[in-house]
């Protein structure tokens, strides 16, 4: 097994003895999609392809996940989000970066927060108001900022969020 890509997390060895028990059948025979699943169950890979090299080779290139969020999950299980907006679970404690911003939202949220966030970011530190360090959406819909100063920022339901942010920033200008 030759593997290729972004392995920065993960060392080689760590990645074969992961993947290499879930591997069945010979050069041939061996699925190359539950290969890529394999592969892809192991911590920190985004995304793997799989390809056989003569003679009696996998060549797999790896993508991994970079992380830009915690996501906070309600039963405590935190886990993180990479730039695709994609909740992974890795150990927290190996992102060096400590001050990743917090997503709370109902299951499937992620990318719609990761992009909200994205837009609100520069819009309040283009005032001042510090950076935000939690985005939280209920259940109902409501979206709610909490800034590295202590501000809480309620926002309001729906897609009128953003437009309040922009009024709340003209307002402090």
């Amino acid at each position: 097994i030759r593997i290729e890509g972004d392995v920065a997390r993960n060392s080689e060895s760590t990645i074969r003895a992961n993947a290499a028990h879930r591997l069945s059948g010979s050069f041939l025979t061996l699925d190359l999609q539950k290969s890529r699943a394999a592969f892809e169950a192991v911590p920190w890979v985004r995304h793997a392809v799989v390809r056989r090299v003569w003679p009696g080779h996998l060549a797999v290139r790896l993508e991994e996940h970079r992380p830009v969020a915690l996501w906070l999950a309600a039963d405590g299980n935190d886990k993180l989000v990479n730039s695709f907006g994609e909740v992974f679970e890795a150990n927290i404690g190996d992102v060096e970066d400590d001050s990743l911003p917090g997503l709370s939202g109902p299951e499937g949220s992620a990318v719609v927060m990761l992009s909200l966030l994205a837009r609100l970011t520069p819009l309040l530190q283009g005032v001042g108001a510090g950076d935000p360090v939690q985005l939280a959406l209920s259940t109902r819909g409501s979206w709610r900022v909490t800034l590295d100063k202590g501000a809480v920022i309620e926002l309001g339901r729906g897609s009128e969020a953003e437009n309040l942010l922009k009024a709340f920033v003209e307002q402090a200008k």
